[in-house]
């Protein structure tokens, strides 16, 4: 990868030369250089399936502490209203 990044902006004869001096073929290099990217473009792509599914995540959360809270709101609602009528059938004891 540092061969990748050290010859990413050289040009033809300069990528020739430096083949020369470091023992590598430049279409081994270009080679590697389109692996880098398909890679770099498959990992951004999965970056954004992930963000997708960590929002996507997000909102059922959301939905599930809603739904919690609708139902924390109707058992509160029972039980006062079933703590009124014990006050009243104890009065009328």
């Amino acid at each position: 990868m540092a061969v990748v990044a050290e010859t990413y902006a050289m040009a033809e004869h300069e990528l020739s030369q430096y083949c020369r001096e470091k023992g590598l073929y430049p279409n081994r290099i270009k080679t590697w250089r389109s692996e880098c990217l398909q890679g770099f473009q498959s990992f951004q792509s999965f970056q954004s399936f992930q963000s997708f599914q960590s929002f996507q995540s997000s909102k059922e959360r959301e939905a599930e502490a809603k739904q919690q809270e609708r139902e924390d709101k109707q058992e509160i609602k029972l039980f006062w209203g079933s703590m009124g009528a014990f006050k009243c059938l104890r009065l009328r004891l």
